[in-house]
């Protein structure tokens, strides 16, 4: 017998996955393309961070990257982990 549970869960994990990834592709594309992040790092430097230009980069490849692979189901935990990272520096 099939577990009607089970499968919901895993139809909204999927969901989750894609549009959580799909938002940060989004999020990260628009700080990579067409001119790289130096827009970003000198936001990143009003805010008062050190290294901007590196953390510009992390944050946007992160983004861009791990987005792709959330999509595509890859290191879904790890990125994840790294996501809240992220969003708890940046509030």
């Amino acid at each position: 017998m099939i577990n009607r549970t089970t499968g919901l869960r895993d139809w909204a994990v999927l969901v989750l996955r894609l549009a959580l990834g799909g938002a940060f592709i989004v999020h990260g594309y628009a700080k990579l393309f067409p001119s790289g992040p130096a827009g970003f790092a000198g936001f990143v430097q009003s805010l008062g961070f050190p290294a901007p230009q590196a953390l510009a980069w992390i944050v946007s490849l992160l983004e861009f990257g791990g987005g792709i692979a959330m999509v595509l189901g890859l290191f879904v935990r790890p990125i994840g982990i790294l996501y809240i990272v992220e969003m708890l520096v940046t509030t």
